[in-house]
């Protein structure tokens, strides 16, 4: 029950609280024009050295993909300049990615959602529980690979009502363009 004094309660409390820092002993108070000064010092810090990491490792370096924000993104990852003669494929498929169409794309998407795990190089050694799932395996056989990914097999789930006919489409497209694996790890 509440007390006749409704500031005793700090439910009932009028006044604004106020955080405070503690001042370690013998210190002396900060003025308002220190902070200013400290805080601006950090934002000109901050704003002079985001531009100059992103743009300092691709001052004189080759396009690693042809798309300047994913070889920012590839330089900063590996944290060095990268040589794009001595990296094939910097990220999971980075050049293959950007060579694909928005179909493929999406049926890449949906291989490594679906697929993957037991028909790619998905985990630490080249075993999967299913055949390696490439260009050479779907050349020529590709309403066959769509039958088999409609209806699954003894081994295999039936996708036919996890996959839309245009998305099993997309995949099939997607491994046309699939030349080998590697490992993943």
């Amino acid at each position: 029950m509440h007390s006749m004094n409704p500031g005793a309660h700090l439910c009932c409390r009028r006044t604004p609280v106020v955080a405070r820092a503690v001042r370690p002993a013998g210190a002396a108070p900060v003025s308002p024009a220190h902070l200013r000064r400290a805080l601006g010092a950090v934002l000109l810090l901050v704003a002079w050295g985001i531009p100059s990491l992103a743009g300092a490792q691709q001052a004189g370096s080759p396009s690693l993909t042809g798309d300047p924000a994913i070889d920012a993104w590839v330089r900063t990852t590996f944290g060095q300049p990268v040589d794009p003669e001595t990296l094939d494929d910097p990220v999971w498929g980075t050049k293959t990615l950007l060579a694909l169409t928005e179909a493929q794309l999406e049926g890449a998407r949906l291989f490594m959602q679906r697929c993957n795990v037991c028909h790619g190089a998905a985990m630490n050694s080249m075993d999967a529980y299913g055949p390696f799932l490439t260009k050479q395996r779907v050349d020529g056989r590709a309403d066959q690979v769509r039958q088999v990914i409609m209806d699954g097999t003894e081994r295999m789930p039936a996708f036919k009502y996890g996959l839309q006919p245009a998305q099993i489409d997309m995949i099939v497209d997607y491994l046309g363009t699939v030349e080998a694996y590697e490992p993943a790890y």
